[in-house]
Order: C-alpha cells, then sequence, then structure tokens
C-alpha cells in the first residue's frame, strides 16, 4: 500500500492546530493582542475535525486492504489496543497516584475512577452516576483547559 508522506503534515497543521487552541484559550489577558489570538485559537477546534477526516481515511485505507485476511476484523481491533491501551492506562497511574504524590494532593477515590478505569466515563457523566472528580476532559488538576470544540 502507497504511503503518503504529505499526511505527516495535514496531521502536524492538524496537532498544532489544537495546541494552539488549547494553549491561547486559558490565557485571560484582556490586550487587543491577546483577544486576537484568543479567536484566532477558537478555529484550533477544527484541527479535532481535520483528525477525524484523516484517521477515516486512514483506517479505511487499512480495513479494505486487509478485508479477505483470516480474521482481519479481530486483528485490526488487537492491533489498536496495542497501540492505544498501554499510553491510556499509564497516563490515567501517572494522573492518579503519581501526580497527587508529588503535588500533595488528595488521590481521587476509587468510585469516581473506575469509570476511566472501564471506559464508562462518558456514560457516568450522561447519567450523573459520579466521575466527576475524575479526569473530565483535563478540567481538573494542573490543566484546567476549557473546551469549546469537543
Amino acid at each position: 500500500m502507497k504511503y503518503f508522506k504529505e499526511l505527516d503534515g495535514i496531521r502536524a497543521v492538524a496537532a498544532l492546530m489544537i495546541m494552539f487552541c488549547h494553549f491561547f484559550q486559558i490565557l485571560n489577558n484582556k490586550t487587543a493582542g491577546f483577544l486576537f489570538l484568543n479567536k484566532l485559537a477558537n478555529l484550533g477546534g477544527t484541527g479535532v475535525s481535520l483528525f477525524f477526516v484523516l484517521s477515516g481515511f486512514l483506517i479505511t485505507r487499512l480495513l479494505l486492504r486487509s478485508k479477505f485476511d483470516k480474521n482481519y476484523f479481530l486483528n485490526f481491533y488487537v492491533r489498536r489496543a496495542l497501540r492505544i491501551f498501554p499510553l491510556y492506562y499509564l497516563f490515567l497511574t501517572i494522573y492518579y497516584f503519581v501526580y497527587p504524590y508529588f503535588f500533595n494532593e488528595k488521590i481521587t477515590s476509587f468510585r469516581d475512577q473506575i469509570f476511566y478505569w472501564t471506559y464508562m466515563q462518558n456514560f457516568a457523566m450522561t447519567f450523573h452516576w459520579g466521575g466527576e472528580a475524575g479526569l473530565g476532559l483535563f478540567t481538573s488538576g494542573p490543566w484546567q483547559l476549557k473546551s469549546t470544540f469537543i
């Protein structure tokens, strides 16, 4: 299958758009220059859409290429899990246990953590089961970013 190196550039542009959005949305400076940057940063949410389009294209190509392989769908999901789960669970471990230790903060209760360990945080927030003290798209802890595009 042909590799499109140009897509790496598009991925980099999308990542920079998202970073720009997050960095300038948290600034509270009221000068004209910062207000302009803040308005421009709101366009950075488009980077998320760009990632979705790019991912859809690449994943569809991958699935179409391997659709005649034995267990292609299972193999696809196993590869995705091996790529995502280790980093996700490492982040949760650092966020819930390492960070509070070093910054002398209270460890989040297991009742609120369990939704993140089991990928149920959206259900928990939707149905008010708890979990609000968790990550919440980085709305708690040192990041305290507001997200206007997700």
